[in-house]
């Protein structure tokens, strides 16, 4: 560009002072001062040229101006660009150096570009992120001081802003470019969007991106829960639904829990439910228990907070268990004791508010079908663990159930318990008759008839060990009459009788007379003789002479029918009973001393009654068969013993025990007997033996002497035949066995007498 210029400048040097500043943001005002040249008056033209150039690049321009002209504007320039001004002087034959390049920025404008890639995204229920990307450089139009980030809830006329600024929250450094925006509404909708600013202004705005922040557990229970039972197993429950401000996202139903109060809430059960209910009915549940319910909305993220517990119990219903009673046995003759336990509420189903007692008397062997058996029901408050069933029978079984109570009815019964009353009352009168087979003290037949019925009674809690109360008069109403013989064991309707002993028949037994015990004396004697028989061998022909006297003797007794026993078939035809006796010892006094000559007791008392038959003074002549019991007769509440102590005797064995019991036996009576002397005078084997001795002595003198007058005779006449034939010897030998023989005969015959 030329100008034309009224004077000529001539200098070789550039003007001095050059100062620029912008002007905006595309124009630039450069100013310096005039120099001086020389002046040579050629009037030739002269000016200053101005250059500039964006800094960086080669892309200059020129501008010529008028000496006259000591400032320049530069338009046109780019917004927020940093120029190398310079400035030269010239004429029409030179130019002078350019100055030093001054850098002058024209000014800022809003960025006229967003920032770019801007995002938006949920990190949680309650904030979300912002992303994006730098404005791009040439866009900027400037520094880029931060960036404004705007939300809107719902709608852009809720529009509010959140600028960073100061350091606080102005984001500064260009690496950063997000921004989280925390602390908003679970599950809202928010419409975001940004742009950057300079010193300028803001630059266009993004685009808007909505979006919600994160689901979330509802924070609040569904409302107004109640629950009420329908039966003993089911539960009704009923809420409102949760606000919707409280969902915090998209309910998908509800979940109600349900446990009993006495249970950890880890084991509760529960069901799931979609949103559109807000009732349900539980069911199965245990009876008569307290439940806790508690419910909870769900979303996709979980379950929200549970409600407080709501209470209730279901109801009521009959026992489905029973109590487990406890009978005492043999408590009392007419009354059973029953204990029991507290029914567990896992079986009560409810408040027990009494018991059910179901008695029944068991069938037994001895009870007549005609006759009913007898039953009870009692009914017992709640309060009681016992209970005494009265007004029963004596000795008698029964069975016993339970049913406890609640207000709905009762349950089943238990199982049956079985128990009985005590045998026998604490008194039994008792009517006594001695038998012969009682010696008045212990060891009796009535003593063992009183044992066995205690024994048969056993021990009653109420009153302890029977006692038997005794009388001697028949009164007929005492409940046991013994010992008592019959011959044909028969009962009633009003008694019974148990034998404790039988008795297979009767023996007779008689006296012995005078001579026979004479004869037993002497048996005695003989014996005694025998066990002294080294006097015997004093001289064998005294021996052998007291031998023959002996064996004749012997042989005399030995045929003598006094030594038999008499038959009963004899001794039936003589037999008659004449006299009975009150007492047994009357009856053996009399036949001792002679009184009767027989008498009739039963077979067992020569065996148990020893202290009146010993001895050598009776004899048993005859057995005769006879069916007979010994025992007791039972009349009123005693009948029902008949059972047990038959029972008794069997299993003890009381017979058995009773005849070969000797231990109790007080002592040993003491066997009769009478001393005999050989050699006394007064002897009547003494006087018999000597008698006889010279009798059988003088018998023998005179045969022996008419034997011996024969036997010479008749031995000269046959000496010579004998001698002839040989046989001398042999009628030696003959002779000496006949004699060998005679005397052990003898000897056997005297040992038979000594055993005898």
């Amino acid at each position: 560009m030329l100008f034309d210029c009224l004077e000529l400048i001539y200098s070789s040097e550039p003007p001095s002072n050059i100062t620029a500043y912008n002007t905006s943001s595309s124009s630039i005002h450069v100013m310096w001062d005039r120099n001086y040249p020389d002046y040579h008056g050629n009037h030739n033209v002269s000016g200053y040229k101005l250059t500039y150039r964006e800094h960086d690049l080669n892309n200059e321009e020129n501008n010529l101006l008028c000496s006259l002209d000591f400032t320049a504007d530069l338009t046109n320039l780019t917004v927020f660009t940093s120029y190398c001004i310079e400035l030269a002087s010239f004429t029409n034959n030179n130019v002078s150096n350019r100055s030093q390049c001054l850098l002058v920025t024209t000014d800022e404008e809003p960025p006229n570009s967003l920032p770019q890639n801007f995002t938006a995204f949920n990190i949680s229920s309650t904030s979300i992120r912002i992303t994006w990307d730098p404005v791009p450089l040439e866009n900027r139009r400037g520094i880029i001081l931060g960036y404004k980030i705007f939300f809107d809830k719902l709608s852009r006329s809720r529009r509010a802003a959140r600028s960073v600024d100061n350091g606080e929250q102005q984001i500064e450094k260009t690496d950063i470019l997000s921004y989280d925006f925390v602390g908003l509404d679970k599950f809202t909708s928010y419409c975001v969007w940004a742009v950057a600013f300079n010193s300028k202004g803001d630059s266009n705005e993004t685009n808007e991106i909505c979006i919600s922040t994160d689901e979330d557990v509802p924070s609040h229970p569904p409302l107004d829960i109640s629950a009420h039972n329908t039966s003993s197993t089911s539960v009704y429950v009923k809420w409102v639904a949760i606000p919707t401000h409280f969902i915090h996202g998209i309910l998908l139903g509800y979940k109600v829990f349900y446990g009993k109060t006495s249970e950890p809430s880890s084991q509760y059960s529960f069901v799931t439910l979609t949103d559109q209910l807000d009732d349900v009915n539980l069911s199965s549940l245990e009876k008569f228990t307290v439940y806790c319910i508690q419910l909870t909305g769900f979303t996709r993220i979980g379950d929200g907070n549970k409600s407080e517990c709501f209470n209730v119990k279901t109801d009521e219903d009959v026992p489905s268990g029973a109590p487990h009673p406890v009978a005492e046995k043999f408590f009392s003759p007419t009354a059973i004791n029953v204990t029991w336990e507290v029914l567990p509420a896992s079986v009560s189903h409810g408040t027990v508010i009494g018991y059910k007692i179901h008695v029944k008397q068991t069938a037994s062997a001895t009870q007549s079908p005609e006759v009913p058996l007898q039953e009870f029901t009692w009914m017992v408050d709640a309060s009681k663990n016992s209970f005494t069933l009265g007004n029963l029978s004596l000795f008698t079984k029964y069975q016993v159930q339970m049913a406890a109570s609640t207000s709905k009815g009762f349950g089943n019964f238990s199982n049956p318990i079985f128990a009985e009353t005590c045998r026998c009352q604490k008194y039994f009168s008792t009517s006594i008759s001695l038998s012969s087979l009682d010696k008045g003290g212990p060891g009796g037949i009535t003593d063992v008839i009183a044992n066995s019925i205690k024994k048969s009674c056993g021990f009653c809690q109420e009153h302890g060990e029977t006692e038997l109360i005794f009388s001697k008069v028949d009164d007929g109403e005492s409940n046991l009459k013994f010992a008592v013989a019959v011959t044909n064991p028969r009962g009633s309707d009003f008694s019974k009788f148990v034998a404790v002993l039988e008795v297979p028949g009767v023996v007779v037994i008689k006296r012995r007379d005078k001579s026979a015990q004479h004869y037993y004396d002497d048996q005695v004697i003989t014996g005694s003789l025998l066990d002294a028989w080294p006097i015997i061998a004093v001289s064998l022909l005294t021996i052998y002479s007291a031998g023959v006297i002996i064996w004749f003797l012997a042989a005399a007794i030995a045929n003598s029918s006094e030594a038999k026993l008499a038959t009963v078939g004899p001794l039936s035809n003589k037999l008659k009973l004449t006299t009975t006796y009150s007492t047994l010892e009357r009856l053996a006094q009399s036949l001792k001393d002679g009184e009767v000559d027989y008498v009739l007791v039963d077979m067992y008392v020569p065996v148990k009654r020893t202290d009146l038959f010993n001895g050598s003074w009776f004899e048993v002549v005859a057995l005769i068969k006879v069916d007979m019991f010994i025992g007791v007769i039972l009349q009123g509440d005693a009948m029902k013993l008949a059972s047990a102590l038959e029972e008794l005797v069997a299993n003890d064995n009381v017979q058995t025990k009773f005849l070969t019991d000797n231990e109790k036996e007080e002592e040993t009576p003491e066997v009769e007997s009478k001393a005999s002397l050989f050699f006394d005078p007064s002897s009547p084997f003494f006087q018999q033996f000597l008698y006889a001795s010279l009798g059988v002595l003088c018998l023998f003198l005179v045969c022996g002497v008419l034997y011996q007058v024969v036997y010479v005779k008749q031995s000269k006449r046959k000496h010579l035949e004998y001698y002839v034939a040989g046989v001398y010897k042999t009628e030696r030998e003959k002779i000496k066995m006949e004699l060998e023989s005679l005397v052990e005969e003898f000897y056997h015959s005297l040992r038979q007498i000594m055993q005898y």
